[in-house]
């Protein structure tokens, strides 16, 4: 049985970055997707209103997690905890053969008319498309929605959007992330 929706509070929404990869039990997943490449391999898991991206290199992991339930985030491997999803961009290199840049967009609505019904990203650009709609018990005029858009997946460089949608608050949080795989052969 899956379970129902439960309710997240944008003020609970944490951003993780880390240096390893994170173990799938401490998540239910919805959805996933598994991208093999000569340099790495990617998993994108849509966890909740939320997202993983864990990546492996021959030498170096790292992964990338939104959730609003802190108490799952490890405190080993952390290189970046984000609190607040305000517009920012950040830049960090991992291990020797990672270069990781994101960047965040906090959205608001003025009422339910103008808040995305069917959100889509850069459908012409995507690769490949993961979506999962919540069912909430709340009436609203749209299910909370969390897609991972990945539009770029070649040997040396990973590029993917997120969207997570908190209904209830009329708020769209929008990430952006680009990873760059050096490759010892360069």
């Amino acid at each position: 049985m899956e379970p129902t929706y439960i309710r997240q509070e944008i003020t609970s929404l944490r951003f993780g970055l880390y240096k390893r990869c994170l173990e799938p039990d401490l998540f239910h997943i919805f959805k996933k997707l598994t991208i093999e490449r000569s340099g790495y391999r990617a998993n994108f898991w849509i966890i909740g209103s939320s997202h993983v991206v864990n990546i492996e290199t021959e030498h170096t992991e790292m992964a990338e997690v939104i959730t609003a339930d802190e108490k799952v985030l490890p405190s080993t491997g952390q290189i970046e905890l984000i609190r607040s999803f305000e517009n920012r961009h950040c830049d960090f290199r991992v291990g020797n053969e990672l270069i990781y840049q994101t960047s965040f967009k906090m959205m608001r609505y003025p009422n339910e008319e103008s808040f995305p019904n069917n959100p889509g990203l850069d459908n012409d650009k995507t690769l490949f498309h993961l979506r999962h709609s919540f069912p909430s018990s709340e009436i609203t005029i749209a299910e909370p929605v969390t897609i991972i858009d990945i539009l770029k997946a070649d040997e040396n460089r990973l590029e993917l959007k997120t969207f997570h949608s908190f209904v209830e608050e009329l708020t769209v949080v929008a990430t952006h992330s680009t990873i760059k795989v050096r490759s010892e052969h360069l």
